[in-house]
């Protein structure tokens, strides 16, 4: 029987240690709870190592990942990955679309229940309410909110990705009524007009 997993991983900064240090829990074959600390001098190198026991765990059929859900990534990758790497209008559009769109609608699902079919049943509904340029904005903030989820080894595959992004529609051309043309064509054939011409010093004077 598979070992289920328990609980996410995370990463914080230990001052008293000077160190990085990730921490994680797993259920074991008789089904006891286990914690799981490792600890490096750069997160760059603790990641290595995180990502080493998390491919030991994989091999031995463990997931200690699999009870993130959207809302706590969402939250997760908005404060330690986007905030600290880009500007704040960036950020607080980022910030907009989970808080507004991804969390309300998927934030009690886990990472790894995401299935295509309800992300691309859900910006089908918000092109109903929404210019297609702002689904098309937040289909892919989602797929990079999970492209990271697949590097932090959250998922494996980015369901966002598999969906299709909302036709742009062509610009609705709106023809003068009858009346319109009519008052074109007589202020085109009898209306007066102002405008610049040369005289022989080439100064400009109304004609």
């Amino acid at each position: 029987m598979a070992r289920r997993a328990w609980g996410e991983g995370s990463y914080d900064y230990n001052e008293e240690l000077a160190r990085w240090r990730w921490r994680g829990y797993y259920q074991n074959n008789s089904g006891e709870k286990k914690r799981k600390e490792i600890v490096s001098k750069s997160r760059k190198e603790l990641k290595g190592k995180v990502k080493l026991f998390l491919q030991e765990l994989e091999n031995n059929h463990v997931d200690i990942l699999s009870a993130m859900t959207v809302k706590k990534w969402c939250q997760t990758w908005l404060e330690d990955v986007i905030k600290p790497s880009v500007k704040i209008k960036t950020y607080e559009n980022y910030k907009r679309t989970c808080n507004n769109h991804i969390i309300p609608v998927f934030g009690e699902t886990r990472l790894k229940k995401l299935q295509p079919i309800d992300i691309q049943k859900y910006l089908n509904q918000l092109c109903k309410k929404y210019a297609t340029n702002t689904v098309i904005t937040i289909r892919n903030h989602f797929i990079i909110l999970l492209n990271t989820a697949i590097e932090y080894w959250y998922i494996k595959v980015n369901t966002a990705k598999r969906t299709k992004p909302p036709k742009k529609r062509a610009k609705e051309i709106m023809p003068l009524t009858d009346d319109e043309i009519k008052k074109l064509l007589y202020i085109a054939k009898d209306g007066e007009y102002i405008f610049m011409v040369l005289n022989k010093n080439g100064k400009k004077m109304r004609g």
